[in-house]
C-alpha cells in the first residue's frame, strides 16, 4: 500500500515525510487548482437546455478525461451532434475565459498555501511536475492565467501518453522524463481516477481534498 495519507489541508513541507524523495507530482483539476467547479460549470452551460439529473452527470464525468466527457455527453445527445471534440474543447475554454475574468473565481482558483509548498519544495532542490488528463490548451490556459506554468519542470497533459488516467501510464512517463524513480516521487490527487493512476505507479501519494 502507498498511499501516505489523506490531506484535507495544505501541508507545509516540513510536515511531509521527505526522505530520499526528489520530485512532488501534482494533479491540476481539485488538487493543484480549484477548477473542478469550472468544469462542471463549462458543462452545464454547454447542456444547459436538458432534463437530464446534471449533478449525475457532473458526478459521473468527475476526474474523466475530456474525450471521454465528450463522448459520454455525444451517446446521451447531450450537445449538438455536429460537434467535434475540437469544438467541444474550443467552447469549454472560451467559457473558462468568461469565468476568468469574474474577480471571485480568479481570487478563488488556487489556495496560496499550494504555492507556499512548491516554493518551499523547490528550494529544497525538488522538481515539481504536474501530470492532468486535461488537455494541453486547457492547462497552458489556465497556468498562463496564473502565471505559474514556469513553476514546473514538467507538465504532462492527456495527450502526452497513450492512456491517460486511471492507467498508469502518465505517471510512469512523468518518472522516466524527470529521471527518478517511483519511491522517489510523492504524488497529490484528489479524484478516483486519479488515485488508482498513482497507486498503480507504485509511487507513495496522498489523497487530497483541501479544496472540499
Amino acid at each position: 500500500m502507498n498511499k501516505l495519507g489523506h490531506l484535507k489541508r495544505v501541508p507545509f513541507l516540513k510536515d511531509l515525510t521527505i526522505g530520499k524523495t526528489k520530485a512532488l507530482v501534482f494533479d491540476m483539476d481539485g488538487t493543484l487548482l480549484n477548477s473542478e467547479i469550472l468544469h462542471a460549470k463549462a458543462l452545464i452551460d454547454l447542456v444547459k437546455n436538458t432534463e437530464e439529473d446534471v449533478s449525475e452527470l457532473l458526478e459521473l464525468m468527475t476526474g474523466m478525461a475530456e474525450p471521454d466527457c465528450y463522448h459520454l455527453l455525444k451517446e446521451r445527445k447531450l450537445i449538438e451532434e455536429k460537434y467535434t471534440f475540437d469544438d467541444f474543447i474550443y467552447y469549454k475554454n472560451e467559457l473558462f475565459k468568461t469565468y476568468l475574468s469574474e474577480n471571485s473565481v480568479r481570487e478563488s482558483l488556487i489556495n496560496i498555501k499550494i504555492l507556499e509548498l512548491i516554493s518551499d519544495a523547490k528550494k529544497q532542490d525538488l522538481k515539481i511536475a504536474l501530470v492532468t488528463a486535461s488537455e494541453r490548451s486547457t492547462t497552458e490556459l489556465f497556468l498562463n492565467f496564473l502565471n505559474i506554468a514556469e513553476e514546473f519542470n514538467l507538465i504532462l497533459t492527456r495527450g502526452d501518453s497513450l492512456k491517460s488516467k486511471p492507467h498508469a501510464d502518465p505517471y510512469l512517463l512523468c518518472f522516466e522524463r524527470l529521471n527518478i524513480e517511483p519511491s522517489e516521487v510523492i504524488i497529490f490527487e484528489d479524484s478516483p481516477t486519479g488515485l488508482k493512476a498513482a497507486s498503480l505507479s507504485n509511487a507513495p501519494y496522498y489523497q487530497v481534498s483541501w479544496y472540499y
